[in-house]
């Protein structure tokens, strides 16, 4: 009798949670904030008492950082003495960017997000920035950056705890040690773009095992499966310009990957493949009757309207065509981190679904032509299904996605193969260290070759000596007995 009594207070709570967290996820949050090429940022407590602060949520990175000291360009800051839970771990670290870098120190504390109300505060690893370059942006109003991506691309090491690998522990994702690596819960961005004049932007950021379940509520996915598992790497079939293909192979467009970045808000291409794609545009809109400034095609000029100028930016803009991006797609989602193939569990290994078809994601010249490429798509990042989910949202510039339409050629040949690089866990100081032992070892083993040399000439010269003439003293001057 009190067992079933406690197997029905435990349905009832799983209930209950399944239904608040579809409700969160058909509620907009608008826990976004941001402005016109700066990213979006979420509002996060660090520490006890809790230091409210904005980070930049960015899917290119994995490490959690904050300002820990003053800068002329943030306007508060971590303090880490302060806080009576935070731990240190006396490791300096570096982490490099697209454009920009910081140092600082990495420690652990605790961390919650205010906006995502079916997640508690977890502890998790964190680094507290004391200097940076080309890093913080001016009247961005974030000081800090919250890396959403794979462990494998932490730094200095994959053993560093991510904050989506602690929340996803504490929330009953799986059944392991907290020291064994965690399966990531999936989680959604919705960038909406500009509700206001002043052209502050808005959007949803969304974290739950529901993301990934069929139902109410939940946007009908299109799935695309990440390549490899470090950054959110899609496989890019191609893509178009008004409707006139761009004429390259299709390797060129992942070569060395084509990834989804929440930093910069971008769809990331090679350099060649950019390339072909500004040419193009080059010539289209040169075809129209508008010849741009060549410092507006190399990224050294933006264009600019007074402000209310709208008919002249919209008659500006009716000279760019619209871009299609196609992808991979795949109807398969699920947990490869259980398979007991050993091949499935490769960091590196590519196609971890088959692909036979692909869908086309349309982007009107009001977005491609910015940085804000992903503003009007729900993204859905899976890394325990190794999938990327887009669905048309119902805020921001009118996108639309189309498919799938089956693949007329082996989407092997689009991929990008590399060599597998091993994950070092262990820092410079650690391989500095083991030179100077094995220099220390050479060392000794010389000196005590020289004494084994040396105490053998003495003993085989003084055998060569007529037993009449030897002289006891000599050999025990030279090889004393204890």
């Amino acid at each position: 009798m009190h067992s079933t009594v406690q197997r029905n207070l435990i349905y009832r709570y799983i209930l209950i949670l399944f239904l608040f967290n579809v409700a969160v996820c058909m509620t907009h949050l608008n826990n976004l904030k941001g402005r016109p090429g700066e990213g979006y940022y979420v509002e996060v407590e660090v520490g006890t008492p809790p230091s409210k602060l904005n980070v930049l949520i960015d899917t290119g990175s994995t490490n959690f950082a904050v300002a820990g000291e003053p800068h002329p360009l943030v306007d508060r800051y971590y303090r880490s003495d302060l806080s009576e839970t935070y731990k240190t771990k006396d490791i300096d670290i570096w982490v490099p960017y697209t454009q920009g870098c910081w140092e600082g120190t990495l420690g652990s504390d605790l961390v919650y997000i205010p906006s995502l109300l079916n997640l508690v505060p977890v502890r998790c690893d964190v680094a507290s920035i004391t200097s940076a370059k080309n890093f913080y942006m001016n009247g961005s109003n974030w000081q800090g950056i919250l890396g959403l991506g794979y462990p494998s691309i932490s730094r200095p090491s994959s053993n560093v705890l991510s904050w989506l690998e602690a929340v996803s522990y504490v929330a009953g994702h799986n059944s392991s040690y907290y020291h064994i690596r965690t399966m990531p819960l999936p989680f959604s961005i919705t960038l909406c773009g500009a509700y206001n004049e002043n052209l502050d932007h808005s959007g949803d950021f969304t974290v739950g095992d529901f993301l990934s379940i069929p139902g109410r509520g939940i946007p009908p996915w299109k799935l695309s499966p990440i390549m490899r598992k470090g950054f959110y790497e899609l496989l890019l079939t191609g893509m178009q310009l008004d409707g006139y293909q761009v004429k390259m192979p299709c390797e060129e467009f992942n070569n060395a990957k084509t990834i989804v970045d929440s930093g910069t808000t971008e769809l990331r291409l090679p350099p060649k493949a950019f390339q072909e794609v500004m040419n193009m545009l080059q010539t289209m809109v040169a075809e129209r009757g508008r010849t741009e400034l060549p410092e507006f095609w190399t990224q050294q000029q933006t264009m600019c309207w007074n402000k209310g100028a709208i008919w002249e930016e919209e008659r500006w803009l009716q000279r760019f065509p619209n871009i299609t991006i196609s992808l991979a797609y795949t109807t398969q989602i699920g947990d490869k981190e259980r398979s007991t193939n050993p091949e499935d569990l490769s960091e590196d290994s590519l196609f971890p679904y088959p692909i036979d078809s692909y869908f086309n994601i349309v982007i009107p010249p009001k977005r491609f032509n910015g940085i804000a490429v992903m503003e009007g798509f729900n993204i859905m990042f899976n890394q325990t299904g190794r999938v990327v989910g887009f669905a048309k949202s119902d805020c921001g510039p009118d996108v639309s996605i189309h498919g799938p339409y089956p693949l007329d050629f082996d989407p092997a040949k689009c991929a990008h193969y590399m060599t597998p690089r091993p994950d070092s866990s262990l820092p410079i100081g650690a391989y500095v260290i083991g030179v100077l032992i094995c220099i220390c070892g050479a060392i000794l083993v010389f000196l005590l070759c020289q004494v084994i040399w040396v105490t053998f000439r003495a003993r085989y010269l003084y055998l060569l000596i007529p037993s009449r003439k030897r002289n006891p003293s000599i050999v025990n001057l030279v090889t004393p007995e204890f």
